[in-house]
């Protein structure tokens, strides 16, 4: 690992892959990604599928804007990496 480059994991705690554990989690995603501004991160990189495979691209781009907002920490997603990267 990159000197000075840290990971800072946490999860959504997701019992069963259901429709509701799957949307509460993703409710619960502002108060669960508070620890990486605790932990004086300078991203969030959110791995996995449950937001995008639940609500779709354009609604995660949109909820992960709104966390940006609310942790004062740019957030993106695996997802959205991947798009990002195929554009190029």
């Amino acid at each position: 690992m990159p000197k000075g480059f840290t990971i800072v994991a946490s999860g959504l705690n997701v019992q069963a892959h259901t429709e509701t554990e799957f949307n509460k989690a993703i409710d619960a995603l502002g108060a669960g990604l508070g620890i990486f501004a605790a932990e004086e991160c300078d991203v969030i990189l959110m791995g996995g599928i449950t937001l995008g495979t639940q609500r779709g691209y354009v609604a995660e781009q949109e909820v992960v804007a709104m966390l940006s907002r609310q942790v004062g920490l740019p957030v993106s997603t695996a997802m959205n990496a991947t798009v990002e990267a195929l554009k190029h």
